[in-house]
């Protein structure tokens, strides 16, 4: 698994309001680790997929944007769930 810097950059932004953001994250790292492909690709974005989480303690839920192949998944952004109800990604994808 590999976090690509707009990855990196947007959790920075969500963990200093975040306590359990990396315990969120562990649970989602782990099963995107066991089957990424079972999250749908989305429509407007060929191999992006996107993955959310619940909430977790003052953690909003969260939606993870990645792509993946056979052998690697990239995290390639992450948002709160909470600020953008039906919205687009902000980050560059």
């Amino acid at each position: 698994m590999v976090e690509e810097h707009s990855f990196t950059d947007s959790a920075a932004a969500i963990q200093p309001s975040a306590e359990r953001f990396d315990e969120a994250m562990e649970d989602l790292t782990w099963r995107l680790a066991i089957d990424a492909e079972a999250y749908p690709l989305l429509v407007a974005n060929r191999g992006l997929r996107m993955a959310p989480t619940e909430r977790a303690g003052d953690t909003p839920p969260l939606r993870v944007y990645f792509s993946c192949d056979d052998e690697i998944v990239r995290l390639l952004y992450v948002e709160s769930a909470e600020d953008v109800e039906g919205a687009e990604p902000q980050g560059e994808l």
